[in-house]
């Protein structure tokens, strides 16, 4: 338990908790301990330290080695039981090794329950009926038994080998358990029944028909059989959750990524927003293969967008900051950072080469490219931007957020220029 919880803190891995469990289930404690009692002490701090646990993935990995250390320990209890059983170390053995083969399948879908009950006509049983409960059911000794009123016949075998019903024939009232078509009832004989059960939990019953010399072996199959369901169908449920967890993490993860790339999106223009934005410019300049390089902040903002809205109507004005985000793709790299900031702010993060010719060269281009996006647009209102530039270094004490002003005091020097030029744009 220690180990566990330490391996939950990250204090342990995965394999030290796995060496101090193999260290418990290889000494003799079976001999002393129940394996239904192991059971129970195991599945506690499971429970307590899955509770604990938000991380899908260590959920996962818990409910996979919890999985492994239940398969041990019921190879390891059937182990000692067959040891013990002196005279009965045929039946035991052929039990213990179903039992083995049957784990080795425990990964694929379903319990094979005719495989539970195979060779048992070898070892004296003439025909051997395993009948299940159906749903989970319990029973604690205040609770009054009440035997319920169908039953399923999940496999039987008799001299002619293993058999599976099919779906509509597994569904049999409880009382004919002894007179149903299954059972050969030409001469007479003597059938056993006997409850397949570990602590409060029921699964169901085996009947067996045998001679009554063999009426000893009854109860170790039963037992044997009731720890292999047990076993079984805790890996059944393990492989289960595990498969759900799988797919609620995948799924988690794809609608974590989407989530992620709609919150760092501009919806309007499709260019990053400022979180996006920012986020990426900052890995671009804190990259050590960038460190040393020249690069620049182009800040753009758009003229004329209140005059737009007011006098042609906010989707012309929707229009226009497209034009704007289009102009601004076009004039710079697929590699560049391009984002809109805010309403009418873009902002470019772009390596660079001579930074002392780059400032007047980007807004050259921004204007030219500006002016065949006005041509191809005929609207009757120019789409322009002022843009500031600011060049710098990249470097790990770079303050992305000093070059967007540095950058918005150049945009700001060229916006009242035109101002006083052309008038208010605003």
């Amino acid at each position: 338990c220690s180990s566990y919880f330490d391996f939950l803190m990250g204090e342990k891995s995965r394999e030290e908790v796995e060496s101090a469990f193999h260290r418990i289930a290889d000494s003799d404690i079976l001999t002393f301990v129940g394996t239904e009692k192991l059971f129970n002490v195991l599945q506690t701090p499971q429970s307590a330290g899955e509770d604990s646990l938000s991380d899908d993935k260590m959920i996962i990995q818990t409910e996979s080695m919890f999985s492994e250390f239940y398969r041990k320990i019921s190879l390891k209890g059937l182990s000692i039981v067959s040891a013990h059983m002196g005279s009965r170390d045929k039946v035991s053995g052929l039990v213990n090794r179903q039992t083995g083969e049957i784990f080795t399948m425990s990964n694929r879908t379903g319990i094979h329950y005719d495989h539970l009950i195979e060779g048992l006509v070898s070892v004296g049983f003439e025909a051997s009926y395993l009948y299940m409960f159906q749903g989970n059911l319990k029973h604690t000794p205040q609770d009054k038994w009440r035997c319920p009123k169908s039953v399923l016949l999940m496999a039987y075998e008799d001299e002619e080998g293993v058999h599976k019903p099919i779906d509509e024939q597994m569904l049999l009232r409880t009382e004919r358990i002894f007179d149903n078509e299954f059972i050969n009832d030409d001469k007479r004989c003597t059938m056993t029944v006997f409850p397949l059960f570990v602590g409060e939990d029921l699964y169901g019953f085996i009947v067996n028909k045998l001679d009554s010399s063999d009426l000893v072996n009854v109860s170790l199959v039963a037992y044997q059989l009731s720890v292999s369901i047990k076993s079984l169908m805790l890996i059944e449920e393990q492989n289960r959750v595990k498969q759900e967890l799988q797919d609620s993490l995948e799924k988690f993860m794809r609608d974590n990524s989407l989530l992620s790339k709609e919150a760092k999106q501009d919806e309007l223009t499709g260019l990053y927003n400022r979180r996006g934005f920012l986020e990426y410019a900052r890995k671009a300049i804190n990259d050590p293969s960038n460190r040393g390089k020249n690069a620049i902040i182009c800040y753009a903002d758009m003229d004329n967008l209140k005059m737009i809205n007011d006098k042609f109507g906010h989707d012309d004005g929707d229009f226009a900051i497209r034009e704007i985000a289009s102009i601004l793709t076009d004039a710079f790299r697929n590699g560049d950072i391009i984002g809109r900031i805010g309403g009418d702010e873009f902002v470019v993060f772009a390596l660079v080469g001579d930074l002392a010719e780059y400032e007047q060269t980007i807004k050259d281009r921004i204007n030219r490219i500006m002016i065949k996006h006005n041509e191809y647009a005929g609207k009757d209102y120019p789409i322009e931007a002022s843009v500031g530039v600011c060049g710098f270094e990249c470097g790990d004490s770079v303050d992305i957020f000093e070059l967007l002003d540095q950058a918005d005091e150049k945009l700001y020097v060229e916006k009242t220029a035109k101002k006083r030029l052309n008038g208010s744009y605003r």
